[in-house]
């Protein structure tokens, strides 16, 4: 693979990179390695042990309209898949309510504030 192709392979979200079971980097933990991506439409993420069997399969799906980022891990021992989502509900419901209304964008913009304005 070339220098260009693995830019462009970055652009579109493929990873590929090692974990360490110490500070030392004397011992490898897993790999984990990009088995599909597309920018927009998600990616596919192979973990693998020291020795190269898979230990899972990652799959993340990106948010919607009205959805959340999906993140879903599966091994090959567990029978279903363990779904994670990113972002609690309870700050979508008013993104959508505020960005349907015709005021809604000034409205947002003064719930943003008051979000992460410091006490």
């Amino acid at each position: 693979m070339s220098a260009e192709q693995a830019r462009q392979a970055q652009r579109q979200g493929a990873r590929a990179f090692t974990l360490w079971r110490d500070a030392k980097r004397s011992e490898v933990l897993a790999h984990v390695v990009t088995l599909t991506a597309v920018r927009g439409r998600g990616a596919t993420y192979e973990v693998l042990d020291a020795a190269g069997g898979r230990l899972a399969l990652i799959t993340r799906t990106p948010a919607g309209l009205f959805r959340r980022t999906r993140w879903a891990v599966t091994t090959p021992a567990q029978a279903g898949e363990a779904v994670g989502r990113k972002g609690p509900v309870r700050l979508w419901i008013p993104w959508w309510i505020c960005a349907l209304t015709p005021t809604g964008g000034v409205l947002l913009l003064w719930v943003l504030a008051m979000l992460t304005t410091p006490p």
